[in-house]
């Protein structure tokens, strides 16, 4: 039980996980690229 648990957290987790830090990056650059805009006004 504990196994299939392990196999299926690291099956699924693993897309998710990618999506979730691509959607972190993109959103901590955007702010940066805003906050570069604004300094440069």
């Amino acid at each position: 039980m504990f196994d299939h648990i392990a196999f299926g957290f690291c099956w699924w987790d693993i897309p998710a996980l990618i999506a979730l830090v691509g959607a972190i990056a993109f959103v901590v650059i955007r702010k940066r690229k805003l906050n570069n805009e604004e300094k440069n006004l």
